[in-house]
């Protein structure tokens, strides 16, 4: 004689054990402490306070330094340039090199 086991209603799983009832508020809690961390990360990586020892100064001198190259740079290939389009003092201006070989 055959034993019929009955689901109906009942926490079994597929070999017959008990399920563990699960939480429904664990998958909510687990992303909203995920995020907060995430922000926690991007918060640090962004808000870091300047170096007190001068680094931050020289660094700034620098990069000014490297954008009045740039801008040279830039201004001397554009007066290179004699043909191109919209306005020469435009905020952004796209050189492009092509070879039609």
């Amino acid at each position: 004689m055959t034993t019929i086991k009955k689901t109906n209603g009942e926490p079994y799983g597929r070999r017959g054990k008990r399920r563990k009832a699960r939480n429904p508020l664990q998958l909510p809690a687990l992303g909203v402490l995920g995020l907060a961390f995430f922000t926690a990360l991007v918060y640090l990586a962004f808000n870091r306070p300047a170096a007190s020892n001068g680094e931050g100064a020289s660094q700034s001198a620098e990069a000014a330094n490297a954008q009045t190259e740039r801008t040279a740079l830039m201004q001397d290939l554009i007066a290179q340039t004699r043909h191109f389009k919209g306005d020469p003092d435009a905020p952004v201006t796209i050189l492009e090199y092509s070879d039609f070989q």
